[in-house]
């Protein structure tokens, strides 16, 4: 190698690595065939690697909301970043250092993708790669390994961190399409963009926090979890107390993954008849049915001595499939810690990254044995009023019907007993006269 070639590599090497720590700005990918069919990509494509890149990486990532700015005042949607004055710019107004700038060009079932990163001083493309990838199941988790692997030659991310992150759980492309469907939908039609989002996300969890102004029109809508009760594997009447705080923990801590959980009251025989008990997958699957629920959280504790292990498994009610099971453990016999660690785990399985704060809240709630008691007495003096409200107003209606009824019956049942006791009477009569007479 010459020696102005080595000091141009050196001087991009040292460049990578002074922004390495500085904002980078992921613009729109550039649909190279302007085809219309494939325009979803342009803004898919961008959501899913900036989703990516945020969860699974500590690269800092501009805001997406602030690149819509720099579009709408550069018109950039459609035409993509081409020159080195207009990346200047965007770094510029984004306070970005560097640009990561992609393309797409469609060939049959192959598409060619390139990516660049871009230094936003100076236009000046600092590492790239282009591959073509076939669109099957795996399109979208090899797109994902074709940009880990630009960021790890840029020195950006370790080699292990992309290989742990390929590892994990990729969108599918179908759900992803119906969440571009819905964004498309939402100003005309909105119930139907409704469906279609609730619909990808019932499909793949992970999906409901890809597309913040989705989540946000659609708030109410998110994937529904059934939390059965965990099975006592060493069958210690003791612990039963732990079954119930991990029911009430996960009931509390899967909002925070953008699921709804069933109410407790919706599973009343699982959770009181059979707590600790095997909970045959059939009749959970049954009774999360008719909770209205998605998915089942099922799973068991293992306690000996100090050491605790907890193991969760995520199933699919309409199929029973086991989309995926996590696990925990604590050898201090500590279940906040345990439980922690399980909720982590699962938020991994969803491609899902806690916010530290989340994490700290977590970790701040204290379960012990006698708090858990007086926190279940007062569930139970509100579901003893709750049933006892549901109960009055069942009366209520019955009274309210019984009030509604046609008058008639029961003036005609009158009627009917008058006109027999009369008959009766009578007839007594005739018989006191007949045997006076005789």
């Amino acid at each position: 190698m010459s020696k102005e070639k080595m000091q141009v590599t050196d001087s991009r090497e040292l460049r990578l690595e002074e922004l390495r720590t500085k904002p980078l700005a992921v613009m729109e990918m550039l649909n190279a065939d302007k085809d219309p069919e494939n325009e979803w990509m342009t803004h898919g494509m961008t959501e899913i690697l900036t989703n990516e890149l945020v969860q699974n990486t500590d690269i800092l990532i501009v805001e997406r909301s602030q690149l819509e700015k720099v579009y709408k005042e550069f018109e950039l949607a459609l035409q993509g970043v081409t020159t080195e004055e207009t990346a200047m710019k965007i770094g510029e107004v984004l306070n970005a250092e560097s640009l990561l700038i992609s393309s797409f060009q469609r060939s049959g079932k192959e598409v060619l993708f390139t990516f660049r990163i871009v230094d936003a001083q100076n236009g000046q493309v600092l590492e790239s790669v282009s591959e073509e990838v076939t669109e099957d199941e795996n399109f979208l988790k090899n797109i994902r390994t074709l940009v880990l692997g630009l960021f790890v030659n840029a020195g950006w991310i370790f080699p292990e961190t992309a290989a742990e992150v390929n590892s994990s759980h990729a969108p599918k492309l179908k759900n992803i399409r119906q969440l571009i469907d819905a964004k498309l939908a939402v100003a005309t039609k909105s119930d139907e963009a409704k469906s279609l989002y609730a619909k990808a996300i019932k499909e793949d969890p992970a999906l409901a926090g890809l597309f913040e102004e989705l989540k946000a029109e659609f708030e109410d809508v998110s994937a529904t979890v059934a939390v059965i009760p965990f099975v006592n594997v060493t069958g210690n009447g003791d612990d039963s107390w732990m079954i119930n705080a991990i029911v009430e923990a996960m009931t509390g801590d899967l909002p925070k993954l953008n699921f709804t959980v069933v109410e407790r009251t919706q599973l009343v025989e699982l959770l009181y008849e059979k707590v600790g008990q095997v909970v045959l997958r059939e009749d959970a699957i049954n009774a999360g049915k008719s909770a209205g629920a998605d998915f089942l959280l099922m799973g068991s504790l293992f306690h000996q001595e100090s050491f605790l292990k907890l193991n969760a498994r995520f199933v699919e009610i309409n199929t029973g499939i086991v989309l995926f099971s996590a696990d925990a453990q604590s050898t201090d016999n500590d279940l906040n810690a345990a439980m922690v660690d399980l909720v982590k785990n699962i938020a991994e399985n969803l491609n899902r990254k806690l916010s530290q704060e989340t994490i700290a809240q977590l970790a701040s709630r204290k379960i012990s044995e006698t708090d858990f008691r007086n926190s279940v007495r007062k569930e139970l003096a509100k579901d003893s009023v709750k049933m006892a409200d549901e109960n009055k107003k069942r009366e209520e209606k019955k009274l309210r019907r019984l009030e509604n009824l046609p008058r008639w019956p029961f003036w005609l049942s009158v009627g009917t007993f008058t006109i027999g006791f009369a008959t009766a009477i009578s007839q007594f009569v005739i018989l006191d006269r007949t045997d006076g007479s005789a």
